[in-house]
């Protein structure tokens, strides 16, 4: 990864930087400085997670890439459209928060493993007030 304005890091951890330039998304493994592409996100990433064991790692936008060590998927699916933030819950899930102003605002868990989600909950703290970059959820 070369240090120009074009790229902008979604996570970062002792063994993998999590970044992209424009809608292309890459990760670096730091000992090998080995760079991976991921794939794209139409209009730009808005979030990326790297898990606390560097066994997978993802990103949210207008739809998911998933990285293991087994693969890489995109996952494009309708009610995980326009993630706004992700946070680990366990090993291996995590929760997504959907666009805070969006009329389907939500919270929903996603399991790394069988790449299922399930609504945990709508979201509806910000709706109708002005665009935040921090979200408490």
């Amino acid at each position: 990864m070369t240090k120009d304005k074009t790229h902008r890091i979604l996570d970062i951890t002792d063994e993998i930087i999590l970044w992209h330039e424009f809608e292309d998304v890459y990760m670096t493994i730091k000992p090998s400085n080995q760079q991976i592409y991921l794939g794209a996100i139409y209009s730009e990433p808005s979030c990326g997670l790297i898990s606390t064991k560097n066994n997978w790692c993802l990103v949210g936008g207008t739809a998911l890439i998933l990285w293991t060590k087994k693969e890489i998927v995109g996952i494009n699916d309708h009610d995980l459209q326009h993630i706004f933030d992700i946070r680990e819950t366990s090993e291996n899930k995590v929760e997504l928060l959907i666009d805070p102003w969006a009329d389907n605002s939500a919270i929903w868990g996603f399991d790394i493993i069988t790449k299922e989600k399930n609504k945990i909950k709508d979201f509806i703290a910000f709706k109708g007030k002005a665009y935040t970059n921090r979200v408490v959820w």
